[in-house]
């Protein structure tokens, strides 16, 4: 829960503070009287700043500055050398690497624990989509584009088998309990099995609905798939079905049953939960399912994201937590944790929410919509953590799962009006960057949140002489986008918070005229201003002036920030 404090003069600007006053009493940081002082312990943080000149703006835990997301775990990616490649399918590799698909770029591509990243070129067109380890020692994949299974060893061996039925387009593929590798056959509506000695054997649904998708061993010896049967009419939002989905399950003699879906919810990715059951995400519905080895299902309803879009669920791997992990395939960059018992907690990915991730057509030229998603596969690495591929940014990223999150620490110069963020680990320092250097002192940080919905706190700007409102997206310990928000703004209105109030994960500007008193709502979304788009503008208009607000901060749990203000006696409003 975000906190807000005062400060006493000699820090100027302190504006939201990420972490409660418990956790901030540590070696760095010591509590006085409920003012903040900062105590800087570390000779090597001491040098990073001169004295006196450098002031504290602005304190915040990665996605803990806007009341919507939690915190997640700290992200690290590493960028796939091939431009444009696409990694799409990840799985842990016999030799303690993770192995990984590059569709676009046609090669299987390695990274170490370390990040270090090997690749081995396929035929152009191979177009390789799942992978994973195979009882013989070798990593499998499909290879969409060839219409081939294809085999590597940890030295990169290559050998390929032609799938007889042409044009399958052969989709994910999984580790059977039989000693078999089983693969889902998209076009051609089929289950597909290969032997590690290259035999194939291809075995036909018969209920309606098409485009098998997603497969995993389950625990009672049989493989699961799913059946996204994509086919409506209209744009995913609001389509009209026109066949059934699926969840199916296949012997290792080739005998399958279907248990039906909700029409139109589209499940995608299925993994074996550790409670003996096996999960899926719903990728139209915005759910994730559990059915149990006997067929029955229960949904869980995924926290929503954003006002428009429901949010399309994608890959789904059991965790080192003993939690399943989901990746979003399209209009958010969210990645979800879904316990054993459905609850269900989602955290910003590391990409920006406004990143395009959509293609829009598949090999046949229909409508696939979710083919280039911020983040898609996803598997447990040998070290312990959750790995995961960003085919939009082209990066293999690890999210360490339990440990803490990344706390940002920016510094203003008082002087050169130089901007510098620290980001720690507990009270360790990690790194300190310059974000900006020479920025005019008329431009003064009057606001902190995850404007986004990517993890890291933005920063709201206010030129002090005429009035412009910019904003500073972060990403990482950089400036990825900046822009004025709104031009000259009159000097009575000023910016007297920043909180998630309508629960969509991004921050929204509380604004309070100095004059009238009145409250004013400005809702963000992607970076932009929605306030006109919902009719939200005035909350209150004549609110005396007597009364302050004094914080911004989620106090209920509801998802939407409440503030806080008083005339001397503390008041609270709650939004939701």
């Amino acid at each position: 829960m975000p906190v807000l404090l005062f400060a006493e003069p000699w820090i100027e600007n302190l504006k939201a503070i990420g972490w409660s006053q418990d956790s901030l009493q540590s070696h760095d940081f010591v509590i006085q009287n409920r003012a903040v002082k900062v105590k800087m312990v570390h000779e090597s943080s001491q040098s990073r700043l001169g004295p006196i000149l450098a002031s504290v703006i602005a304190f915040g835990s990665a996605g803990a500055a806007s009341a919507g997301p939690l915190a997640p775990p700290p992200i690290v990616e590493f960028a796939v050398p091939t431009a444009s490649s696409a990694p799409i399918a990840i799985t842990a590799g016999p030799d303690g690497n993770l192995w990984f698909t590059e569709e676009a770029g046609n090669k299987i591509g390695r990274i170490s624990p370390s990040g270090a990243i090997s690749e081995f070129p396929l035929a152009v067109g191979a177009m390789p989509g799942g992978i994973v380890a195979g009882p013989d020692g070798n990593l499998w994949f499909t290879e969409r584009g060839a219409n081939k299974i294809g085999r590597i060893s940890p030295t990169g061996d290559l050998v390929e088998f032609s799938i007889p039925t042409a044009a399958c387009n052969p989709l994910r593929i999984a580790r059977g309990g039989d000693g078999n590798l089983w693969f889902t056959e998209e076009q051609a509506n089929k289950i597909g099995r290969i032997a590690p000695d290259g035999s194939i054997t291809e075995f036909s649904r018969t209920n309606p609905g098409s485009q098998p998708t997603g497969i995993a061993a389950g625990p009672d010896g049989n493989v699961w798939f799913t059946v996204l049967s994509p086919a409506c009419i209209g744009l995913p939002i609001g389509c009209a079905p026109t066949e059934p989905p699926w969840i199916g399950r296949i012997t290792p003699t080739g005998t399958i049953t279907e248990f039906p879906l909700t029409w139109g919810s589209r499940p995608f990715g299925i993994a074996a939960g550790p409670d003996g059951n096996l999960w899926f995400t719903e990728s139209g519905a915005g759910f994730i399912g559990r059915i149990t080895p006997s067929g029955t299902v229960t949904e869980f309803a995924i926290p929503r994201r954003s006002n428009i879009f429901p949010g399309l669920p994608g890959e789904i791997a059991v965790g080192p937590d003993g939690n399943l992990w989901f990746t979003y395939l399209g209009d958010t960059n969210t990645i979800g944790r879904v316990s054993i018992t459905g609850s269900i907690t989602v955290f910003p990915g590391p990409s920006p929410y406004n990143t395009p991730c959509y293609l829009t057509t598949d090999m046949d030229g229909s409508t696939l919509y979710v083919i280039s998603p911020c983040a898609q596969g996803l598997a447990i690495g040998a070290d312990g953590n959750l790995w995961f591929t960003e085919p939009h940014d082209n990066n293999v990223a690890v999210l360490h799962v339990g440990a803490a999150p990344i706390t940002h620490l920016l510094w203003r110069h008082t002087g050169t009006g130089d901007v510098d963020v620290w980001s720690l680990s507990g009270t360790h320092v990690q790194s300190a960057t310059r974000l900006a250097s020479g920025v005019p002192l008329e431009w003064q940080v009057v606001g902190m949140g995850d404007l986004d919905f990517n993890g890291v706190p933005d920063l709201v700007w206010r030129n002090s002489r005429i009035g412009d409102v910019a904003a500073w997206l972060i990403r990482g310990t950089a400036v990825s986008q900046s822009a004025i928000v709104s031009p000259a703004v009159t000097p009575d209105w000023q910016i007297a918070g920043v909180g998630d109030i309508d629960g969509d994960g991004t921050a929204d500007l509380i604004w309070r005229n100095q004059q009238s008193g009145a409250v004013d709502a400005w809702l963000i979304e992607d970076g932009r201003i929605l306030s006109a788009i919902y009719g939200i503008g005035v909350i209150s208009s004549s609110l005396p002036l007597t009364w302050d607000l004094a914080g911004v901060a989620d106090v209920d749990g509801d998802g939407y920030a409440d503030w806080s203000g008083g005339a001397g006696i503390p008041e609270m409003w709650q939004c939701g």
